[in-house]
């Protein structure tokens, strides 16, 4: 596994791992509810808005209007955060072929309020992924970078459908540096991580 920096900085994001497994039909259960517990339950508690998107016209056999969290937005739907958006709801957060097949959802919170090092320390190897988004989620990319570029306060975290392997972080370009060290100083680190291009 890779790390370039160039290329964080060049973009405007990079992701942490959330589970050392890099599949995540491995993650098992009581791994998804620590996961949820410590970092989704942070990031949606931290979040002033959250989004689900999806992948083209539909969710496949995902039933959006199952879940009272989701309220119909636009051509996407909003996450209620003034609901408990946690208990019982693990599977929903998963995400993944193993557990809910949910549209890609994205979070806007004060970069601040959390990314310290006690979040970047419930997670594993930083990385780059150039290819986030894909069919209609690119609008969601674009909107990420949009956002964060406007007000560089804030941060936005994509969770996507395929589950909690990769968490992509969205910064100003203005500050992402300072919280690319942070992650680098404090994440957990698999025995393959490499760390190159950071000039």
């Amino acid at each position: 596994m890779i790390f370039s920096k160039k290329k964080c900085l060049q973009y405007g994001h990079f992701c942490v791992k959330l589970s050392q497994e890099n599949d995540s039909r491995l993650i098992l259960f009581d791994e998804i509810k620590y996961i949820v517990k410590n970092t989704i339950n942070p990031i949606l508690s931290a979040s002033t808005e959250c989004f689900m998107y999806s992948d083209g016209n539909t969710y496949g056999s995902f039933r959006p209007e199952n879940y009272d969290i989701l309220i119909k937005y636009q051509k996407k739907y909003k996450v209620d955060l003034e609901q408990n958006v946690f208990s019982g709801l693990e599977k929903f957060w998963g995400g993944g072929s193993k557990y809910e097949e949910r549209g890609t959802i994205l979070c806007i919170a004060d970069a601040n309020s959390i990314l310290n090092e006690l979040f970047f320390k419930q997670t594993y190897d930083p990385l780059f992924i150039c290819n986030i988004g894909s069919g209609k989620s690119n609008s969601l990319v674009r909107y990420a970078k949009k956002t964060v570029e406007k007000d560089s306060s804030k941060v936005i975290f994509i969770l996507r459908k395929d589950g909690l392997i990769h968490l992509p972080i969205f910064l100003s370009k203005s500050i992402i540096e300072n919280y690319i060290e942070m992650a680098l100083d404090t994440c957990q680190f698999s025995e393959k991580y490499l760390r190159v291009n950071n000039k």
